[in-house]
């Protein structure tokens, strides 16, 4: 409206067509500014989202089937498939079924897979899942994704008995659910308040002793072979711990039921004798089958880490100029990692590290050493940051500080930092 008025008044007063016009073509041009802006913008937006770095797995990785020069990221998700078995578990996995396969238990089976983290419990249970024929039921537990004794007891018994097929039905389903609550978490009455410590006295132990029977029944019309896995035990607390463990045992101990553990055994124990002040043959009494997970190869993991961090150098198209060199420090890092979890992580951070300092042409190598230190020791890694001075040399061009510097009082300051090998 202004912009109107305005012309009216230059046509009435000035009468000037060049100013009008002059004014029509300035307003035409701000607006295709505009215009261009907001293209230019759009466009920067659509290449940022683009170039978003892609999470990749580790075996695409690995067999070269990663082509972008853009920042390479790795999941650590556990293997899911036989077809993309690094860690060459195949033939444990074999070995697994065919426990599993001939065992067939009048009553509950607990077999427990016993291995650190990052071991590969997880992917032994993928590809075993993966291998199981048609008649036999998989489910898997986790946990840890609940908060407290209620939550993951709720949880627990829906896996159980939807593993369990339609047998039972919808009414029989709430109804045992609402009995077992009843007993375990001392809501029979007003005001009774059991512990989670005192399910199994003689009378609930009797009540569930009569669950059980009947729920057998329905497991025996099932007619397939019914595995529970339960994995990360050890990520749970102490209270949590020990309800999976008594559930196992005393609740949902029924016919013709394996249950497969997965857990870190030292930090169990370690849990059950200092927290939980329980010896740890405890799990003795519950468990009758321990199979311990086998340990990575580590020239496996050595040829995995570094076929992955010269893949990732070529997608970058960056040039190695002593590839002995680069050899030999991977070789030095490598070995030093125990599990591919651990592989990842330092291949992700390396990843980062070489793509961010491209630019400034450091050496392959040195990126490379500098990124392991960060990740297996963070304090020295600092170290090396302030002390940087006594460990590389700088052009007193473009650092005055040290051209001024003392030889005597730099010398002193560096072996005070160097102690150990003076």
């Amino acid at each position: 409206m202004a912009i109107s008025l305005f012309l009216v008044y230059c046509l009435i007063v000035h009468n000037s067509w060049v100013v009008i016009i002059y004014i029509i073509v300035t307003l035409l041009l701000i607006v295709l500014l505009i215009v261009i802006r907001l293209m230019i913008i759009k466009k920067v937006i659509k290449e940022s989202v683009y170039k978003n770095p892609k999470i990749y797995n580790i075996y695409d990785l690995y067999k070269g089937n990663v082509h972008d020069n853009n920042l390479v990221l790795l999941e650590e998700n556990a293997i899911l498939s036989s077809k993309k078995d690094l860690l060459d578990v195949q033939l444990f996995v074999t070995s697994l079924k065919d426990i599993l396969i001939n065992c067939f238990p009048k009553e509950t089976y607990i077999i427990a897979l016993i291995g650190k983290w990052g071991c590969g419990k997880t992917s032994i249970i993928n590809i075993l899942e993966e291998s199981l024929e048609n008649n036999v039921v998989m489910a898997k537990f986790s946990p840890w994704k609940y908060n407290d004794k209620l939550s993951l007891f709720t949880g627990f018994y829906d896996l159980v008995f939807k593993s369990l097929g339609n047998n039972i039905g919808y009414v029989n389903y709430k109804k045992i659910f609402n009995k077992y609550k009843s007993i375990i978490f001392g809501l029979v009455k007003k005001g009774l308040n059991l512990s989670i410590d005192d399910f199994w006295e003689e009378e609930n132990v009797n009540d569930i002793n009569n669950i059980r029977d009947s729920i057998n029944e329905y497991i025996s019309l099932n007619k397939k072979k019914l595995i529970i896995v339960i994995d990360d035990i050890d990520r749970l607390d102490k209270n949590q711990i020990l309800l999976i463990f008594k559930l196992i045992k005393t609740v949902f101990n029924f016919d013709n039921l394996i249950y497969i553990l997965c857990f870190d055994e030292e930090r169990i124990n370690k849990l059950f004798e200092e927290e939980l002040n329980i010896d740890s043959c405890y799990l003795d009494k519950i468990i009758q089958n321990k199979i311990i997970v086998p340990k990575i190869n580590n020239n496996l993991l050595k040829d995995i880490g570094k076929t992955c961090i010269i893949n990732i150098i070529n997608n970058y198209n960056i040039n190695v100029y002593d590839d002995d060199r680069l050899n030999k420090t991977m070789d030095l890092i490598f070995k030093n990692l125990h599990n591919l979890r651990d592989v990842i992580r330092l291949i992700n951070s390396i990843s980062v590290a070489i793509k961010c300092l491209k630019v400034i042409n450091l050496d392959i190598s040195d990126i490379i050493s500098l990124e392991y230190i960060k990740y297996s020791d963070i304090n020295l890694y600092y170290q090396l940051s302030n002390k940087s001075k006594y460990l590389i040399s700088e052009d007193s061009y473009y650092n005055l500080e040290y051209e001024f510097e003392l030889p005597e009082k730099f010398n002193k300051e560096a072996e005070e930092v160097f102690w150990f090998v003076v």
